[in-house]
């Protein structure tokens, strides 16, 4: 048995469409042995909109129970690729010259520079076994259920997200006479390499965008974003991935330079309530093997699991849910001994008229509001407060005492997407990136924000203290494109004094400043055009 790192690979296969015609579909998968692939069921999506029999299949698994593929037709047989490295070097073609890679071996020469020679490794492989997950098909039926992952949602959703695909590489051995005990232990070898993710920690995602061999092993990084649903099966992260990374290997880095495989990627292309998710939807491999093997965490030897960052739990600590009526965001506890919240105008802006409710893991309460800027106008902030002892359990996150500046590295946390109505005891969903502009009045930053996020805190990495306030990301006009990446915030510079003013003095006049009458400033927060001069 080998115990190489798991590599990603490039699944390929031939379609023929009802007109005759030969379509060659890619995804990314894992190597985790040297004769088995793990893939994710969307790798069968082509074959499943042309076959009714794959279809119906597919939709006849029963949940928990590892299929022989020999039980099941029609027989499909796949391309397995990855890259390897030689001792050589070669040169690549001069810029902008075009390279059409060979499915089996590149070799890429030029007299210009020298880099390693890559070459293609490419095998014949066959789908030995399919696994439906319970997990998954729980979370699709109860946290998920209104998300939708693709166009053709009553096939690729319903029937292949809850699936798990094991292609046996063709290597010229004899078959094994009893497939799944063989393929049981690769998979017990497998899973003591795993790692479970930690929100905050750093991933790199390695898989072939597009499922096009140009792109093999394009790597992307990011953070754990949040681990949730059934035994907390799902991954979510801010780390970039297109169509074709399905089933690509969804690496932790330490510290030390190793890394280790956490998870695979589900659905890189998601939309949540109908609106596009920046996120990357993974699943954590460790609570799913264990149901396959079915296993306790007892009998089997894992790696020691690693705290996440101390800045997320801190965060978790201070960041909050705020439900008004129909709406929900986040906010941030700033002062603990009086129980006192900063969110945003818009997520309260149905109080009075509607109750508003503040709570995590550890509480809940009816909040207060003490203020809030009048609706549609900059800072689009809002105060509340609690009963003192109700937030005993929390912690109240520290102002910055430094200016931040564009290129500083922030973490953002709140609850975007999913909040405790989905789940009582999720925690704040946190995105890493760098701060983008700054200007007066206004914070930009990389982070990747969704509906749910405002009000949640923009913190220091890795220090943790307060930059800012979250209050929306770009849309396009008409509201037709969404940039989760491209969002604005306000900075601690602008509350911090009239915060600090109103807790000394508990006179909510002192508040008044947090509304802002200067035209320019309320033209950039409505994205409006400011000429830089007259013309």
């Amino acid at each position: 048995m080998f115990q190489m790192e798991p590599t990603s690979v490039l699944i390929s296969y031939i379609v023929h469409s009802r007109e005759d015609t030969k379509n060659i579909f890619g995804s990314s998968g894992t190597l985790i042995s040297e004769n088995w692939v793990l893939a994710h069921g969307s790798l069968l999506e082509p074959w499943t909109l042309q076959s009714n029999q794959l279809r119906s299949i597919a939709k006849d698994l029963k949940a928990g129970v590892l299929t022989k593929s020999s039980d099941r037709k029609p027989f499909i047989e796949f391309s397995v690729s990855w890259e390897v490295k030689d001792t050589g070097t070669v040169s690549p073609p001069c810029c902008g010259a075009k390279v059409i890679p060979k499915m089996s071996k590149i070799s890429l020469s030029d007299e210009t520079c020298d880099r390693p020679v890559l070459t293609f490794r490419t095998k014949k492989a066959r789908l030995a076994a399919v696994w439906k997950c319970p997990l998954l098909a729980d979370a699709f039926e109860g946290i998920l259920s209104s998300w939708r992952f693709c166009e053709n949602v009553a096939v690729a959703d319903n029937e292949l997200f809850p699936l798990l695909l094991l292609l046996r590489i063709q290597n010229g051995d004899a078959a094994s006479s009893n497939p799944i005990v063989e393929l049981r232990d690769v998979l017990r070898n497998f899973v003591k390499v795993l790692a479970l993710p930690q929100r905050g920690q750093e991933v790199e995602i390695e898989s072939t965008p597009f499922g096009n061999p140009v792109f093999i092993n394009s790597v992307s990084t990011g953070v754990v974003s949040n681990v949730l649903g059934p035994s907390k099966s799902l991954l979510l992260t801010d780390t970039n991935a297109v169509i074709g990374c399905e089933g690509g290997p969804i690496f932790i880095k330490y510290k030390s330079g190793h890394r280790a495989v956490s998870g695979i990627v589900i659905a890189p292309l998601s939309w949540c309530r109908g609106e596009w998710v920046g996120y990357t939807l993974g699943v954590s491999l460790i609570p799913c093997l264990h149901r396959i093997l079915d296993i306790s965490g007892t009998n089997i030897i894992l790696r020691s699991p690693i705290l996440g960052p101390s800045t997320v739990r801190m965060l978790d600590r201070s960041v909050v849910v705020v439900s008004c009526g129909s709406v929900w965001g986040s906010g941030v506890l700033v002062d603990k001994a009086t129980g006192t919240f900063l969110t945003c105008s818009h997520v309260v802006k149905e109080a009075p008229n509607s109750r508003i409710t503040i709570s995590n893991v550890n509480f809940s309460a009816r909040g207060e509001l003490v203020y809030k800027t009048p609706n549609e106008k900059s800072y689009d902030l809002a105060i509340v407060r609690v009963e003192p002892q109700e937030v005993v359990s929390l912690q109240n996150v520290s102002m910055a005492t430094t200016l931040i500046r564009k290129r500083d590295e922030v973490v953002c946390a709140g609850f975007p997407l999913f909040s405790t109505r989905d789940q009582p005891q999720i925690l704040p969903t946190v995105t890493r990136g760098r701060v983008s502009h700054v200007s007066v009045g206004m914070l930009q930053t990389s982070c990747c924000i969704q509906s749910g996020a405002s009000g949640g805190p923009v913190a220091t990495w890795p220090g943790g203290e307060l930059v800012g306030i979250v209050v929306c990301n770009a849309t396009s006009a008409g509201n037709k494109a969404l940039f989760p990446h491209v969002n604005m915030a306000v900075p601690a510079t602008i509350f911090e004094g009239p915060i600090r003013e109103y807790l000394r003095t508990q006179d909510v006049k002192c508040l008044s400043k947090l509304e802002n009458n200067d035209i320019i400033i309320q033209q950039r927060w409505k994205l409006s055009p400011v000429p830089l001069a007259h013309l």
